[in-house]
């Protein structure tokens, strides 16, 4: 397919060997299966776009979620070359590429805040619960956690923390987790703490018991110390015109034309904030590869985030 340069793998530093790639698919794939090399090619892509849309469908539709109300955001140095398939087979209308999305995770640690998770097994009926111990086991545990913060360097002022309950019907085998107000617990609070549980239930599988017993399985508090946030560098201006990141054309194979065609590498380094890059187009970052695929254009932002449309 073409969509990555053997020449600009990391910056030039890593070369690929396009031949022995293309001969690895036609002697393991193609020939086999009685295909071209590039109708192998695009079968292996297109078999690797179902199943990671299959991902994101576990953890949207199969939740209650519509992922066409929602933006994909793209993560990983392969993520741009799949992300506008991903899109429209989900009809997600909108993608945001970050310029580093092949260390989306490192920028993650550095502005995430720091968390240390404490949980407790305790099996009982809420209406049975033990409202001491349990306010009790919550204090222990936070102590436990504003100390390790405080070791780290937090001050008590930047430290908070989130409760909460992992929660059941009698005789299920599941619970599902129940986030609680930091209060301590009274008889007055039970009759809340399992009304959020019915709604929680509802909320992640359509339907709740209220007149079901209700057991709480865990209980669990996150202790979280405040990271300073960081503000983005601001890229400079450029109008809608791309051309002055244009390194040249290169052919390029694509399902919708069933042939190569043709079409513009723009350099990534040199595309500028407001430049709009229509489809069918590839853009060359140092570390990850966007292919806008036909039909759709992508907008560079001020903060260094591509926003892919259709």
């Amino acid at each position: 397919m073409e969509l990555y340069s053997p020449d600009y793998l990391l910056g030039g530093e890593v070369k690929i060997n396009g031949e022995a790639s293309r001969a690895a698919i036609r002697l393991r794939i193609a020939e086999p299966l009685g295909l071209s090399t590039e109708e192998a090619a695009q079968g292996i892509f297109n078999i690797v776009n179902r199943n990671m849309a299959a991902a994101i469908s576990q953890v949207s539709v199969e939740r209650g979620h519509d992922p066409r109300d929602f933006v994909l955001v793209v993560a990983g140095g392969a993520g741009p070359t799949h992300a506008g398939r991903l899109a429209a087979e989900l009809g997600i209308p909108q993608v945001i590429i970050p310029k580093i999305a092949s260390a989306f995770c490192a920028f993650g640690e550095i502005v995430t805040d720091v968390r240390h998770d404490f949980l407790w097994s305790h099996t009982s009926r809420v209406k049975d619960l033990d409202l001491e111990l349990l306010n009790r086991k919550f204090e222990e545990m936070e102590a436990r956690g504003r100390e390790e913060l405080a070791k780290e360097g937090f001050k008590p002022e930047d430290i908070h923390r989130t409760r909460s309950l992992d929660m059941r019907y009698a005789d299920q085998i599941h619970e599902c987790t129940v986030t609680i107000p930091s209060y301590k617990i009274t008889e007055e609070r039970v009759p809340e703490i399992a009304e959020a549980f019915h709604r929680r239930h509802e909320q992640l599988y359509t339907y709740c018991e209220r007149d079901n017993i209700t057991e709480v399985i865990n209980i669990g508090s996150s202790l979280y110390g405040k990271v300073p946030r960081i503000e983005l560098a601001r890229l400079s201006k450029g109008g809608e015109d791309p051309s002055k990141a244009l390194k040249g054309e290169r052919p390029a194979y694509f399902e919708e034309y069933g042939r190569y065609i043709n079409i513009p590498i723009y350099d990534g380094e040199r595309v500028e904030a407001g430049n709009v890059v229509e489809g069918p187009a590839i853009v060359e970052e140092i570390t990850t590869t966007i292919v806008v695929f036909p039909k759709s254009r992508i907008v560079l932002d001020e903060r260094g985030f591509y926003l892919l449309s259709f």
